[in-house]
């Protein structure tokens, strides 16, 4: 017979997960006549005897089910992970189990056991042998028994179950989140008030050199200035300490510290960022190479990682790899020696940090972009009040503020009825409706809002240049026009003038001799791409940038398109 924990625990597995149609033929299982019982005896040091499989007493299938069941009541850390059982090791190690290593984790809390002898049904211990482990560890039996892990958390995190209440996780295994949360997780203040958390986290930051602080001094700064960067840091902050509140289905964007000279604590945000809700503060090499890139996004991917940390980059990101990352909720991937395709989920969220970095379009719509600048021509005679590094953010009671001042922005925004931002960026609205709406609340800045153009080189250098020109040739209109025209050989002045499209403009100088209406000569210089450089040109104003519209200083909007073929074609701007 079936004992009464068994029957319980089977129903509420069946509850939780199964059609109508596994429960009625569980119910109608149960009038069966069952083999002896498992797990109903005791061994002297506590572990639970469960029965192997024999000619006449228990089957295979049942002993899987049934060692699943038995390691649930005796709480033991084996959890399906994404369809592999996995063992939580009590400093937070996940174990993928093999054969080897299940026989050895899973004897730490049951008793495989065998019948004395055919007359006698009292069970004896009968050690696990490795084919019985293999079976049991592949069958669906044991896989769809012990309880589904989505996550492994470092810290008490919250969490929003799929009937979209609001839950905070505990230490060890939550069922209704299905996160397992680490027994050294750090206590922390639940009810802190709103302004206390923002005084705290305010005093916390506001020494940071953020490009765009509304105020130099520090203590309207720890009161009352705002600043996007400081806004898009916090995004980052709230979007690992809630990212078991981010929808599954739904990508998350990255977040990007960069600066315009070393020491400036680029990295130490990314640090806090990442070393408040996890321990490890662990980094990833980067390779310029997209072949040896994914194979770094794979490893993630196979460690279901919760973020990925590129530190102290240089130069321009460009990386097709990464951009499809990022936008993607879950890759196939190739493990070594096969020839088949896994499906991973991606549930990481990436950070870089660098000096000056350049980017794509195409990267820039996946980031969110943090800018710091030092006034100082020498980083090393910057002072400050309050130092932090590493570890400071891992001591325990720091950890333990900085996580109670997450929660109160996060509490903050369940009790205002989850309001939405006024900006979402496009492709990651769930995900970014949900961080942004609990930032917007808090009054430091818009993340969403826009980067100045005049950004120390940082950012997609040719939208930059592309503003300039734009701007350049509206000011030639005169007070009131709002249409204009300029031609190619204009635009190639302007910009060489400028400096701009350095890495697309590849021009020789010409000079033509023009005579004025006084007869005086004159030799003026004309400028000629390269077939190459006029071919890459071109299709940037005119596939790239044909029909887009651009924002003034002065906040109009203008069009930028063009009219006519060849050497009769314009490009026009409209003002509107």
């Amino acid at each position: 017979m079936t004992s009464p924990q068994e029957l319980i625990l089977k129903l509420q597995n069946l509850l939780t997960n199964a059609s109508g149609a596994d429960l009625q033929q569980f119910l109608a299982g149960l009038e069966q006549p069952g083999p002896a019982p498992a797990g109903d005896d005791l061994t002297p040091d506590g572990r639970i005897k469960v029965a192997m499989p024999s000619k006449n007493g228990t089957t295979t299938p049942q002993w899987c089910e049934r060692v699943a069941i038995a390691l649930q009541r005796a709480n033991a850390p084996i959890y399906n992970l994404a369809g592999s059982p996995v063992y939580i090791t009590d400093d937070g190690k996940t174990v993928y189990l093999n054969p080897n290593n299940f026989i050895s984790a899973a004897e730490k809390y049951i008793c495989p056991c065998a019948f004395r002898s055919k007359d006698d049904s009292t069970l004896v211990y009968q050690p696990m042998k490795e084919p019985l482990a293999k079976l049991t560890l592949s069958s669906m039996e044991f896989l769809t028994a012990i309880p589904e892990l989505i996550k492994i958390h470092d810290q008490i995190t919250p969490a929003m179950l799929p009937n979209g209440t609001y839950h905070l996780n505990q230490r060890g295994y939550d069922p209704e989140s299905k996160i397992y949360t680490l027994k050294t997780a750090v206590d922390y203040d639940t009810e802190m008030p709103l302004e206390q958390a923002l005084l705290i986290w305010r005093n916390w930051h506001k020494e940071f050199p953020f490009l765009d602080w509304s105020s130099s001094d520090l203590q309207e700064r720890a009161t009352s200035a705002t600043s996007r960067s400081f806004a898009v840091h916090t995004c980052a902050c709230v979007a690992l300490y809630a990212s078991a509140m981010l929808p599954l289905s739904s990508p998350r964007l990255g977040y990007v510290y960069t600066s315009n000279s070393q020491r400036s604590g680029k990295s130490l945000l990314a640090d806090l960022a990442t070393g408040i809700t996890y321990n490890n503060n662990a980094k990833h090499p980067w390779y310029y190479d997209d072949e040896k890139l994914q194979g770094v996004l794979n490893t993630i991917l196979n460690t279901r990682a919760p973020y990925v940390y590129f530190d102290n980059l240089r130069g321009k990101l460009q990386s097709t790899c990464l951009e499809s990352f990022i936008s993607s909720v879950s890759q196939d991937i190739r493990p070594f020696h096969t020839q088949s395709l896994v499906t991973k989920q991606n549930c990481a969220t990436v950070f870089i940090t660098g000096n000056s970095l350049e980017w794509n379009t195409d990267l820039a719509s996946r980031l969110l972009i943090c800018d710091l600048n030092l006034t100082e021509s020498n980083p090393q005679d910057r002072t400050v009040q309050r130092v932090i590094d590493l570890e400071t953010i891992q001591d325990s009671g720091n950890r333990a503020e900085l996580l109670a001042c997450l929660h109160a922005f996060v509490r903050n925004w369940i009790e205002q009825k989850r309001p939405m931002p006024d900006k979402t960026r496009a492709g990651f609205q769930r995900t970014s409706s949900i961080i942004a709406g609990i930032v917007s609340l808090l009054g430091i800045g818009d993340p969403f809002g826009e980067r100045p153009d005049e950004i120390y080189g940082g950012g997609d250098q040719n939208l930059q240049d592309m503003r300039d020109l734009v701007q350049t040739a509206a000011a030639r209109l005169k007070p009131g026009e709002t249409y204009g025209e300029i031609k190619w050989d204009e635009i190639i002045e302007i910009c060489i003038e400028r400096n701009s499209f350095e890495s697309l403009i590849d021009a020789r100088t010409e000079y033509v001799t023009e005579t004025d209406e006084n007869g005086h000569e004159s030799k003026i210089p004309r400028y000629k791409l390269t077939q190459a450089s006029n071919k890459r040109f071109s299709f940037l104003l005119n596939s790239t940038y044909g029909g887009k519209t651009f924002k003034l200083n002065d906040g109009r909007t203008v069009k930028w398109d063009s009219r006519g073929k060849k050497r009769s074609k314009k490009y026009t701007f409209q003002i509107s």
